[in-house]
């Protein structure tokens, strides 16, 4: 994601040479990728069992940086990673918080924040490329979302959170209301 925002800066303050830096990060990332889509070091704590957050994250820098840049290898390494990734979720959108690299779920846990950063690329693909057999699987993970969304508490700063994993204490942010979490969420809805 940083390449994507690096490439963002560049445009804003028209310097080619970072915006050149955002592009060969993403290319190193493109050269990772396996043939079913899933790219290798994309974690921060378990590279051989990403979560979906960091799945999430890379999806979108190499989607956006080549929506950006005209780079249809990025947006075609982001759509093959995405389409594999939502494909692998539940009818009811369950969408196991990590993966292996043949796309076994590798949690019993749903990382909230990771299903929303999916979502948004998908509706991205969408908007843009209008990539609508996508819509269906963005819609099913945002169900699932939505429907863990705290409605009422009894502390009033939680109402309207949702958690980093479902259920809350899962692997990812145990117990916890990330205020990316809803960042996502909102970006998604």
């Amino acid at each position: 994601l940083c390449a994507w925002a690096m490439l963002r800066m560049a445009r804003l303050i028209n310097d080619a040479g970072l915006e050149r830096a955002s592009v060969r990060a993403i290319e190193a990332a493109v050269k990772r990728q396996l043939s079913n889509g899933w790219f290798t070091n994309n974690c921060l704590n378990m590279s051989s069992i990403p979560l979906t957050h960091t799945i999430g994250y890379t999806l979108q820098a190499v989607f956006e940086v080549g929506a950006i840049t005209g780079r249809e290898d990025f947006v075609a390494a982001a759509e093959l990673g995405l389409g594999t990734a939502l494909a692998k979720q539940r009818s009811d959108g369950f969408l196991a918080g990590r993966f292996d690299r043949q796309w076994k779920p590798a949690a019993n846990f749903v990382c909230l924040t990771g299903s929303c950063q999916l979502a948004v690329v998908a509706y991205r693909f969408v908007e843009l490329f209008g990539k609508r057999n996508l819509l269906p699987l963005a819609e099913r993970v945002m169900a699932f979302a939505k429907a863990t969304q705290r409605l009422e508490a009894e502390d009033p700063n939680i109402v309207g959170a949702i958690a980093g994993s479902y259920p809350i204490l899962g692997d990812y942010m145990p117990g916890g209301y990330p205020n990316w979490q809803t960042k996502y969420f909102i970006e998604a809805l």
